[in-house]
């Protein structure tokens, strides 16, 4: 019976470790089966908010969309603007086995977390001023008012112009920007407020010459106020508003004169008027002398807005009358001639200077008084059409022109020839010279009649004489080296009443 018994035992014992197993087995395995969140065919995820686990879910688009869903349902409870900028954390985890939230368990964790957190924006009634495409947005109208009344106070220092708005109509939601003189009444005709397109101003009408002092302020830039709904970020105290559009964009560039630069070829190059360069640089006018190294300032900084100003001023002054131009017909176009040189006067000027940002841009006189006339100067000008010229040789290579060259005026032009090219009268004439002529070398003058002589110089050979009459086309001479030359060339002079003009102006260069 021992046997028996040491087998009976030895089942019993088998029998209870497997019904131990089979336990732990349903304790473990069958909970986690009946958890809809577990499916073998996914992953495991750790959903973190702001540094806080929160649970674990299937994927990161199950985690991404109850995150979604969860910013939906806070954003639907309030009636005002929520910002919320939590951070959101998504890992993929290593397990056999683990417990996965539901889709709406992880919405549900999401949600009270982030209502934790949230920082409520309050809507409120703003103002926008939009300078062109720029604008800034400030919190009232009276804050609008200080923002104007802060870009006029460096020109302004008497405090003599009041800002104001002006609703557009009875609908609207836009508003007008009047700039107008303090204590300006209804019986005051000498100036009124305008306002046109955005822009402002307060000015004195025309026909009226009233006491020096700032007359008017207005604006470069369309300026537009509007009412508007906008959140406490998105509103600019005055001081911020007022920096952002008088803050300067862009630095002062300048140009550096160069070897052969002359204003009008720099205004060319820069892209910019004479008037414009005179502005940008007080004390350089048409008649100055440039020298090469020195510089130009060509631009200026900017800001958003721009503010124009008109201030009336009376000062005395030297002046000089307009130039009177006389028409001469016995006289070639071209060719001028100083009848009378005129003299400079003395006046007193009541006259309107427009600035921008401080720099003048224009004067307008309205008013003055002369003390002591200007005598004009008078110029007469030549109208008669000039003879059809001819270029003097046949090919040639241009090499000079009709310039200044080595520090003194190069009064003709020239061609690059071989020695011996033969030079022809450039139209109809008498030869007046046939010879030596100082630095010309050999030269030949030949006259058209009203004052217009041509020169042919450096030849190397001559076969006409002074006092000979010559056609066009006919050869008087052949090209040389002589005189003070460099080089086998032809120098060729156009004179109109003892003054050289320039020749291409009459026959081609090439």
């Amino acid at each position: 019976m021992k046997p028996l018994t040491r087998y009976n035992r030895r089942i019993k014992l088998t029998l209870i470790k497997a019904m131990s197993v089979t336990c732990l087995f349903c304790l473990l395995y069958i909970p986690i089966m009946q958890n809809d969140g577990f499916r073998n065919d996914v992953g495991y995820y750790t959903v973190v908010l702001d540094g806080k686990e929160l649970g674990a879910v299937n994927s990161v688009d199950e985690a991404n969309q109850a995150f979604t869903n969860a910013r939906l349902r806070l954003s639907g409870e309030s009636d005002s603007i929520l910002y919320m900028n939590p951070e959101f954390n998504v890992y993929e985890q290593s397990r056999l086995v683990g417990t996965r939230l539901s889709a709406t368990d992880i919405e549900d964790a999401i949600y009270q977390n982030l209502a934790s957190s949230i920082v409520q924006l309050d809507n409120q009634t703003a103002y926008t001023v939009r300078i062109n495409d720029f604008t800034v947005t400030v919190a009232s109208k009276d804050d609008v008012v200080k923002l104007i009344e802060g870009t006029k106070v460096n020109y302004d220092t008497k405090n003599e112009f009041q800002v104001t708005l002006q609703n557009l109509g009875v609908n609207s939601d836009a508003y007008s920007v009047n700039i107008v003189k303090s204590g300006i009444g209804s019986n005051n005709n000498n100036i009124v407020a305008a306002t046109l397109n955005g822009q402002t101003s307060a000015a004195v009408t025309e026909g009226s010459v009233s006491t020096d002092g700032l007359k008017q302020i207005s604006f470069s830039q369309n300026v537009v106020v509007n009412q508007t709904v906008a959140s406490n970020t998105a509103v600019m105290s005055v001081d911020d508003a007022l920096a952002a559009i008088t803050k300067e964009k862009e630095a002062k560039t300048v140009y550096t004169i160069v070897d052969g630069d002359c204003l009008s070829t720099i205004a060319t190059k820069i892209n910019l008027s004479l008037e414009q360069i005179f502005a940008l640089n007080p004390g350089i006018t048409e008649n100055s002398k440039i020298i090469p190294g020195e510089q130009l300032v060509v631009t200026v900084p900017t800001s958003e807005l721009s503010v124009v100003t008109t201030q009336r001023s009376t000062y005395e002054e030297d002046y000089n009358a307009d130039v009177q131009y006389v028409d001469n017909t016995s006289m070639y176009r071209g060719t001028s001639n100083v009848i009378q040189q005129g003299s400079t006067g003395h006046r007193t000027v009541t006259a309107d200077i427009s600035s921008v940002n401080g720099t003048e841009n224009s004067r307008q006189i309205v008013q003055q008084t002369i003390i002591t006339a200007s005598v004009p100067r008078i110029v007469e000008i030549g109208t008669l059409t000039p003879p059809n010229y001819i270029k003097p040789i046949s090919g040639g290579s241009f090499s000079s022109g009709f310039e200044m060259r080595w520090g003194v005026m190069h009064t003709g032009v020239d061609w690059a020839c071989p020695q011996g090219t033969p030079v022809m009268a450039a139209a109809n004439g008498t030869v007046i010279r046939a010879g030596w002529y100082s630095g010309y070398g050999n030269c030949v003058d030949i006259s058209h009649g009203n004052g217009v002589v041509t020169r042919y110089g450096h030849l190397s050979k001559i076969v006409v004489s002074a006092g000979q009459s010559v056609s066009q086309y006919s050869t008087i001479a052949y090209s040389g080296n002589t005189g003070d030359s460099t080089g086998p060339h032809l120098h060729f002079e156009i004179i109109m009443n003892g003054t050289p003009v320039n020749p291409l102006t009459y026959v081609n260069k090439y």
